[in-house]
């Protein structure tokens, strides 16, 4: 199980009373084990080294960037990952104390997991993804089975009108705030995973925390203030939870809703909401995708109103049509992800079903869904204006007008960049290399490694072993490049040149 400071610390300050936690990132979970700091020991990220004050003053520079408890010191909040223990501590018995809470995590972490494995009733699960909380009542089970309130109140704790509500009528957030369905998306604002409540009418800060199944309510992490508020370390402990009743669902129902689950982690990247990679790759496994897989991110829409149902018949007419297909409901309209466009069969679908279709530039994996989405609607907005008869409209026929239309200070120029240019620059930054200048070079060139060999100052064999190197980058043979794709690469390298994009 791994921990973070601020669980270790919320612990800790109980025993010690003179206990400080310097500025962490709460939400990471990267320690593994407690060590007793040793002279000449190499450190490591995943290791929580205890270091006394003395020796800790001598090598400050050494332990940059690692996590560590400095004993007996002045504090100081300007160094990160550190809880300071400015009191009198017995090393040993310290270090002892630490190792139990590494255990005593371990043990529920492995007893979560034996229940996911097993596939245990959801209630039973709750329950033990409480024990570590201060206020055991947070997990409610509001969706499948509207079972109420899981772990014990206290019998001398005065509920508010609506967690009354909750407890003795079993009735959805929904029905309990009496808002729209629609609006029940009030918890979307949020920073490094906690989701803050928005729009609750009675004007309280209770309920923080909520996950959705295909647009499905599936449960509620809620600080119902019942003992005391949340600390650090319970707050991230509440992210865990998370993950582990995402892991839960998608271990019951992986057999038979793998597309559903797929289609909550891509309207999560839609809305630009984090999501747990490793659960969406295991979906996307069992239809044959990676994350990794470049497609084109299509809109296909009506002129006209749809109801969901209509839509619903849509995606089976498409996916019918088109093999290995991702298609899903997002907003009024399907979102169809295909690795290779069928343009024939896509059209003759279209005209059965009477709608229309916006086609971004290829995207390099599914996180570029967001960005291919906006694209899919602008070749729409511009291709109706150009040809409002056609069926399908492909974004990189109104690339020019977008951008033209665009340029003002308000501009998002990174919509405007094609994917391998910004995968290219991001290496760059990461690497410290030219990639992307050797790129522009080549491609002024007319892909002539001599020419553009002389005007980069650099031997000619040296410049075709980069341009190999600039290819496995972007996955993508620069010989492929039709020369409209060529046109685009280079007024993306234009663009990020010289928009100040970091």
């Amino acid at each position: 199980m791994k921990l973070n400071l601020s669980i270790i610390y919320g612990h800790l300050k109980s025993e010690y009373k003179d206990t400080v936690l310097s500025s962490n990132d709460i939400y990471s979970f990267p320690l593994e084990n407690a060590v007793i700091y040793q002279e000449n020991t190499k450190l490591r990220n995943n290791i929580l080294y205890i270091v006394e004050g003395s020796i800790f003053e001598s090598k400050q520079d050494l332990f940059s960037g690692i996590n560590k408890i400095v004993i007996g010191n002045k504090i100081n909040l300007d160094i990160n990952n550190t809880i300071f223990i400015n009191d009198n501590v017995d090393l040993p018995d310290l270090y002892i104390k630490i190792v139990n809470i590494f255990v005593n995590y371990d043990g529920w972490n492995q007893k979560i997991l034996n229940h996911i494995a097993l596939q245990d009733d959801l209630n039973v699960l709750c329950k033990t993804l409480g024990e570590k909380l201060t206020n055991p009542a947070c997990i409610l089970n509001l969706s499948f089975q509207l079972q109420g309130i899981i772990g014990e109140i206290p019998k001398d704790q005065n509920l508010t009108g609506e967690w009354k509500d909750l407890l003795l009528h079993h009735e959805s957030p929904i029905e309990t705030f009496n808002i729209p369905k629609d609006n029940i998306y009030f918890f979307t604002n949020h920073s490094k995973e906690i989701y803050k409540p928005e729009g609750s009418p009675y004007g309280n800060k209770e309920i923080f925390l909520n996950i959705f199944i295909h647009n499905n309510l599936f449960a509620i992490l809620a600080d119902s203030e019942l003992v005391s508020p949340f600390s650090d370390g319970e707050y991230s402990i509440l992210i865990l939870i998370r993950e582990y009743l995402e892991k839960y669902f998608t271990a019951k129902f992986k057999l038979t809703n793998s597309e559903n689950n797929i289609q909550y982690y891509l309207n999560l990247l839609l809305k630009d909401q984090e999501i747990d990679k490793l659960l969406l790759k295991e979906q996307l496994s069992f239809i044959d995708w990676s994350i990794s897989d470049s497609c084109y991110v299509c809109s296909i829409t009506s002129t006209t109103h749809s109801k969901k149902e209509q839509l619903e018949h849509a995606i089976s007419r498409i996916q019918k049509a088109l093999n290995n297909t991702i298609a899903f409901v997002y907003v009024d309209r399907i979102i169809l992800l295909s690795k290779v466009i069928d343009i024939n069969k896509l059209e003759k679908c279209l005209e059965k079903i009477g709608m229309i279709c916006g086609i971004s530039f290829l995207q390099k994996s599914i996180f570029d869904i967001k960005t291919g989405y906006n694209q899919s609607l602008y070749a729409i907005k511009y291709g109706l204006i150009k040809n409002p008869n056609s069926l399908i409209y492909r974004y990189e026929d109104s690339y020019a007008i977008h951008l033209k239309d665009s340029l003002s200070p308000n501009i998002n120029i990174i919509d405007f960049i094609p994917p391998d240019i910004r995968y290219l620059a991001e290496y760059d930054k990461k690497h410290e290399t030219d990639y992307l200048n050797i790129l522009k070079i080549y491609l002024l060139s007319g892909e002539n490694s001599k020419k553009a060999s002389e005007l980069l100052f650099m031997h000619r064999n040296t410049l075709i072993y980069r341009i190999q190197k600039i290819e496995k980058i972007i996955n993508h043979k620069i010989e492929e490049y039709k020369t409209s794709e060529i046109e685009i690469l280079l007024l993306g390298i234009w663009l990020l040149v010289n928009s100040n994009i970091n």
